[in-house]
Order: C-alpha cells, then sequence, then structure tokens
C-alpha cells in the first residue's frame, strides 16, 4: 500500500472510483468503533469510524464487511443504532472492499438461492417440517425479494 493510499485509509477518506464504479449493495450496519482521529473543521468534524456492514449485493449470499470511514458528527449518532440500513458500494474484483454511500438510497436486492438443499424453499419446509409455534417479537423491512424475485 503506498503512502497516498495509507494516508487515505487513516484519515477515512473513500476513493471516488470506488463510490462511482462500485457495485451498488445494501447494508445493515452491525457495529460502529470509534477511532481517535477526526477530520475537518472544529465546528463540523467528520469522525472516523469502524464500520461493521452485513452486505447484501444482488445472487450473492450475504457476507460481513468491514470499512473505516470518516462520517460527520451530526449523522454519526443515526448510524450507531442497530440495524440501521445504508447504501453500501463493493469493489466489484474484491467484495470485502467495501464503503458507505450516504448520499443514496438503500437498494432493493435479490437474495441468493441459499440454505439446506433438502428444504431449499418454505413450502417444501411446509410440506416435510415438525409443527411448532414461534412469535414474532418485532419486525423489519429488509428491502430484499426473494431470488424468485417476489
Amino acid at each position: 500500500m503506498g503512502l497516498f493510499n495509507k494516508m487515505r485509509n487513516l484519515t477515512g477518506s473513500v476513493p471516488k472510483e470506488l463510490l462511482d464504479q462500485g457495485l451498488l449493495g445494501r447494508g445493515i450496519i452491525v457495529s460502529v468503533q470509534q477511532t481517535s482521529v477526526s477530520t475537518g473543521a472544529d465546528f463540523d468534524p467528520a469522525h472516523v469510524c469502524v464500520f461493521t456492514v452485513e452486505v447484501a449485493l444482488d445472487n450473492v449470499p450475504r457476507y460481513t464487511a468491514t470499512c473505516r470511514q470518516a462520517v460527520r458528527s451530526t449523522i454519526l449518532s443515526q448510524l450507531m443504532m442497530p440495524g440501521t440500513t445504508v447504501a453500501v458500494r463493493v469493489e466489484p474484483g474484491d467484495h470485502s472492499r467495501i464503503a458507505l454511500s450516504l448520499g443514496e438510497e438503500p437498494p432493493t436486492v435479490t437474495m441468493a438461492s441459499s440454505g439446506d438443499p433438502k428444504t431449499r424453499s418454505a413450502a417444501r419446509i411446509l410440506e416435510l417440517g415438525v409443527p411448532c409455534r414461534a412469535v414474532i417479537v418485532q419486525t423489519q423491512l429488509l428491502g430484499m425479494r426473494n431470488p424468485k424475485g417476489d
């Protein structure tokens, strides 16, 4: 990593090409760790934080990635709430390189087919599964479609 990239990482800057050309995905913030670094003027600082994000791209299994990014103090408190959903940009060749794209709405993404190959669907579970009871405690829109597009 060159000196310029080290400085960019230290200050929490996001590469412009990642924001311009990165794949648009949906991210759920899992955790936020503030560093001791901040940038900008004293009256409007941007705090450099390490964000752990569950990333969802079209037809790609969800995964967790981290990014170091500077965020203005005026919106940092909103991002620290558990389960906050944001748009993310992902490097096409390296899905571990992400950036929060706070100027965009999180897209609706299509989930990848996954799970136990013996069950594969809710219909199959209902057909072969064992009856049980469940209590829904909380719901949250995920902004995701199943593999069939529903």
